[in-house]
């Protein structure tokens, strides 16, 4: 006589928690303020607090599926990365905050400021902080 077995919650749990943690990649998207284009004003920081010393030209585009376009200032296609978005505390403050971490290993925290400016700010002290305005 063969005898079913009815499986365990026990055993439900750890399957679901299996099926959990194979799941691919993260489905979080930045809210749509954050989203569309970006025009570089500059950037400050580093460890003489005088930036890259970089010209404000170009932009970036900040796109739904977690991609930031950088483009030159005749708006040809520089640039592509791909980044995971996180919420966490930041070097800036205990408040939680957008992180976005790309291959490079470095993560950024990005913000918005009234709206009409963005910054991207190296998540390490003597970072750097790279500034964007709205475009219309």
């Amino acid at each position: 006589m063969i005898r079913s077995r009815r499986p365990t919650p026990l055993s439900i749990l750890v399957i679901c928690l299996v099926a959990a943690g194979c799941s691919t990649g993260s489905s979080t998207s930045l809210p749509e303020e954050y989203r569309g284009r970006w025009e570089y004003l500059g950037s400050s920081g580093g460890i003489t607090g005088q930036g890259m010393g970089d010209p404000a030209t170009g932009s970036i585009v900040i796109t739904a599926d977690n991609t930031i376009e950088r483009r030159s200032e005749d708006g040809s296609l520089e640039s592509t990365t791909d980044f995971e978005l996180g919420r966490g505390t930041s070097i800036f403050g205990p408040e939680e905050v957008w992180i976005l971490s790309t291959s490079s290993g470095l993560d950024q925290v990005i913000r918005l400021h009234e709206g009409d400016t963005l910054t991207l700010s190296d998540n390490v002290y003597d970072g750097f902080q790279f500034t964007y305005a709205r475009t219309r």
